[in-house]
């Protein structure tokens, strides 16, 4: 795992701190440190939550791509809104079966999230190209996976000419 991986925010940072004190603590506070050791993991869960992709969406007006006779490239960046505003960027392929494959970074203030998307000709997926060379697709099922922290989900991908969209539910 790299540093730049996953940062707590300084709120994260007070509560897990608050949290571990509270659960040190000894003597007549006993009541207290119960409370704090079990409140512990639904904090932390809690904390975990706000890293889920959930409502999370991609635009770029940029997006590159290019076709080959087995399919194509493409790459984009732009804006990320949602749980985690800032900026993306993304790339992957697109196969001739129609198997959709992509690696993305997520940029949000100090925290980056590094994760994949895929799909297997799942939800009526369309691709093609353009006599110019460019890829075109839209995958309106795909799964999704975080490298860290570990989470799952489902979403969207579609590219027309320079116009990249993509969503997280």
């Amino acid at each position: 795992m790299r540093n730049s991986d996953v940062r707590l925010s300084c709120i994260e940072l007070a509560l897990f701190t608050s949290v571990f004190v509270l659960a040190s603590c000894g003597g007549v506070q006993s009541d207290l440190t119960n409370s704090a050791v079990s409140t512990a993991p639904t904090l932390l869960s809690a904390l975990s939550v706000d890293l889920k992709l959930s409502g999370e969406q991609f635009s770029s007006s940029k997006a590159k791509s290019s076709c080959s006779s087995g399919g194509g490239t493409f790459q984009a960046s732009g804006k990320a809104k949602g749980p985690f505003a800032g900026t993306f960027t993304v790339r992957g392929q697109v196969s001739e079966a129609l198997i959709f494959r992509e690696k993305f970074e997520i940029r949000s203030g100090s925290r980056s999230i590094y994760g994949t998307s895929y799909s297997e000709a799942s939800g009526s997926p369309v691709s093609g190209c353009s006599k110019s060379g460019r890829l075109s697709f839209d995958f309106p099922i795909l799964k999704y996976r975080e490298r860290h922290p570990k989470g799952s989900g489902t979403g969207y991908a579609a590219l027309s000419g320079a116009n990249f969209t993509q969503g997280f539910e």
